[in-house]
């Protein structure tokens, strides 16, 4: 409260505070959001599995959204005139019965119990150490579980093989910029051995940009907060899940193809004793 002789003000601050408390996948789910569910010229193949939001599905701008299993959402599914949407079955209030309400899975990143991410993993870096990595090899090659303390910025000129998980506190960034225009977009590998954890996961936000070039991930996506995907000429591919918060496609009709597997994101999640709030 700031006073003065003649008049009081008063500021009032409001935020959104969001935690994942459900422990487990969520059968035949390869794609999954707490909130909304956004498609803008997107070409979306999911090829095994079905889409789920406790929110909206929005399909918008010419959007192709091909779905081999089932498309949920606990509130709405709106497809614009120009998009299009096939699917086993839509479940929304407009397209009656509506789903419950399913709980976000929650990962533990960095508890105390000896099975979090942070206990777990084989190498600990800070955000510019993990840089300093990226920058000093042009294709490098992580094993096992990588756990970044801070953002990761993947940059035109970077090429990264993860033969496991990388694990992120902070925000992760792909091809998000076009400088130095002159150098090649970055590449991103993913790859999974059968038994242990493997993906890309983060307590905040993951940004696949429009600078990024290939990407294949064999893993689970999860981002607590937000995922958002942007391509023009290259698409993406994912055998695994995503799961997230806020879920924004801009793809522009490079194809997305995805492939559900539930012993990847069973493992990619573990048994959480505690996830970020």
């Amino acid at each position: 409260v700031i006073t003065t002789d003649r008049a009081s003000t008063q500021r009032i601050v409001k935020t959104k505070v969001f935690q994942a408390t459900s422990e487990s996948a969520i059968d035949d789910v390869v794609m999954y959001t707490d909130d909304s569910m956004t498609y803008f010229g997107a070409n979306l193949e999911v090829q095994t599995g079905s889409i789920f939001t406790n929110n909206d599905i929005e399909a918008n701008f010419y959007s192709i959204l091909d779905i081999a299993g089932d498309a949920s959402a606990v509130d709405q599914i709106n497809v614009s005139w120009t998009s299009s949407l096939e699917a086993a079955t839509l479940n929304a209030d407009n397209y009656p019965p509506a789903p419950e309400t399913i709980a976000m899975p929650g990962i533990d990143f960095d508890s105390a119990d000896p099975n979090s991410y942070k206990n777990l993993a084989d190498n600990i870096y800070t955000s510019s150490e993990f840089d300093d990595l990226l920058d000093g090899t042009s294709n490098l090659i992580i094993d096992g579980i990588t756990y970044v303390t801070g953002n990761i910025d993947i940059k035109k000129g970077h090429n990264l093989t993860v033969n496991g998980m990388l694990v992120a506190d902070g925000n992760i960034n792909l091809g998000t910029s076009f400088w130095p225009f002159w150098v090649s977009n970055p590449d991103l590998f993913v790859n999974s051995n059968g038994s242990d954890p493997s993906g890309i996961i983060t307590k905040r936000k993951i940004v696949f940009g429009f600078f990024s070039d290939d990407i294949q991930i064999d893993g689970l996506v999860y981002a607590a907060d937000e995922i958002i995907i942007s391509s023009i000429f290259t698409g993406y591919g994912l055998n695994g899940g995503l799961y997230t918060r806020n879920l924004s496609v801009y793809d522009f009709w490079a194809p997305l193809n995805i492939n559900y597997d539930q012993a990847i994101i069973s493992r990619g999640l573990g048994t959480p004793e505690t996830s970020p709030i």
